[in-house]
């Protein structure tokens, strides 16, 4: 396995990745690099791992990002 999902309850998992050692992919586009309604932070650990953590969809997000 190279790439596990997992769903956090809220926003605050999401945003928790960093804090433990792993490093968010697509800084630039964090944490809507899945698309406006896609609230996740997509992270690689020092050994190449990838998670992908996808809050519970929120009421409301960014409508104006492409």
């Amino acid at each position: 396995m190279r790439c596990l999902t997992a769903g956090p309850r809220g926003r605050a998992g999401v945003a928790a990745g960093p804090a433990y050692g792993w490093t968010l992919l697509f800084p630039e586009r964090h944490p809507y690099a899945g698309g406006a309604a896609h609230y996740a932070a997509y992270l690689e650990n020092s050994c190449g791992f990838e998670v992908e953590l996808v809050a519970d969809p929120p009421d409301a997000g960014p409508k104006d990002l492409p």
